[in-house]
């Protein structure tokens, strides 16, 4: 059927109204996932895999070189099997990689049926749909979801004003950048646990060596017990100049750099200023907003995007890492949108507006009012 041209979908929908029975004891039907695995399946074309250790839709993910391949009774031709593998490969290259344009998926929550939100496209716009308006995720006939599309654009401007409110104030932004800090002192622990040591005991092994020369010369040590502790003390000296050679010079340059971010965060830190004469809370003093320094240098941080950086940060550098890092989750309702966190943020309200008609025929979506 696939090979035929019919899309994974269709197949699920089709083995779904013909009443096939799905592949699990608890399945309630037949997914697009389900037909996926059963296509990428070498066993279908007469191979099973024995040392795998790993889910059959993780296969493109697997070390093929490790594998014991077992030839089975085929079900379908190897011709055809790689033909669908064919499609399978082109379709992807195809598909829009939205992971990276909807920086909120995954984060968002129907209020009504408990769904998650996925990513949609309409007339060239993005929007959030909730997968509970989908008719394969109601094989048991429970009805479908009716809420509302969200513009993505919309939401995601809404959600990033929020953001930038709590990166505006030095009570919330400081414990983020005190978080980075600490991680990168148990990373320049680690590294000096392993670097350290030996440097350390070189440096003691020649002030030895020197003290025993004055010992020979200065107090006449004895020439038979001065070259034994000579020698034992250059074996040593070789055998640890041997384990440096085997460090990775990357880590020695890691070290410094760590050392470096640490700096340089600290320094950030340190430039926020304590109002003490009022706002206090609890017998706490509450930080304004006095620098715009480390405010700046997180947005310019998040302006570039380049997740690369986060590790040697240690600090979001683009805003999904940053909405994790906060934790966000969104919860949607006909009225409002829920924005939680592990700082308060205010909800989002809703105002309801129609699509145009071709293209989501005449269902509602959502305009975001602050």
């Amino acid at each position: 059927m696939y090979v035929s041209g019919k899309s994974i979908g269709s197949i699920a929908d089709q083995l779904n109204q013909e009443l096939v029975r799905p592949r699990g004891k608890t399945g309630k039907g037949w997914y697009s996932s389900g037909i996926r695995q059963v296509l990428i399946n070498p066993a279908y074309k007469g191979e099973t895999m024995v040392n795998r250790h790993s889910h059959i839709s993780d296969i493109k993910k697997v070390d093929l070189n490790k594998i014991i391949r077992i030839p089975i009774p085929p079900i379908v031709s190897e011709d055809i099997w790689n033909i669908a593998q064919s499609r399978l490969a082109n379709n992807k290259h195809l598909k829009a990689t939205d992971d990276e344009v909807f920086t909120l998926q995954a984060l968002i929550k129907c209020g009504l049926c408990g769904f998650s939100y996925r990513t949609d496209r309409f007339s060239h716009r993005r929007y959030y749909v909730c997968r509970g308006e989908l008719k394969n995720s109601h094989l048991d006939g429970s009805p479908r979801c009716k809420n509302r599309y969200i513009r993505a654009e919309n939401l995601e401007q809404a959600v990033w004003t929020r953001v930038v409110d709590i990166l505006n104030d030095p009570n919330k932004l400081k414990p983020m950048l005190v978080d980075a800090i600490d991680k990168l002192k148990e990373r320049e622990s680690s590294l000096e646990a392993r670097l350290l040591p030996i440097e350390k005991r070189l440096k003691e092994i020649n002030a030895i060596k020197s003290r025993l020369a004055d010992k020979f010369i200065i107090d006449n040590m004895d020439a038979v017990k001065y070259k034994v502790a000579q020698q034992n003390l250059e074996k040593e000296e070789v055998r640890l100049i041997a384990l440096r050679r085997e460090i990775d010079p990357n880590q020695l340059a890691e070290l410094e750099s760590t050392r470096s971010l640490l700096k340089f965060w600290q320094n950030q830190v340190n430039s926020m200023a304590w109002n003490l004469e009022d706002g206090a809370i609890e017998d706490k003093s509450v930080m304004v907003r006095i620098m715009d320094e480390p405010h700046n240098t997180v947005l310019k941080l998040l302006d570039i995007g380049n997740g690369e950086l986060s590790d040697t940060m240690q600090f979001p550098t683009t805003q999904r890492e940053l909405f994790d890092k906060l934790q966000l989750r969104l919860v949607v309702f006909k009225d409002k949108i829920e924005v939680k966190a592990v700082f308060p943020m205010p909800d989002i309200k809703n105002q309801e507006c129609t699509f145009t008609k071709g293209y989501t025929r005449g269902r509602k979506a959502t305009t975001i009012m602050g």
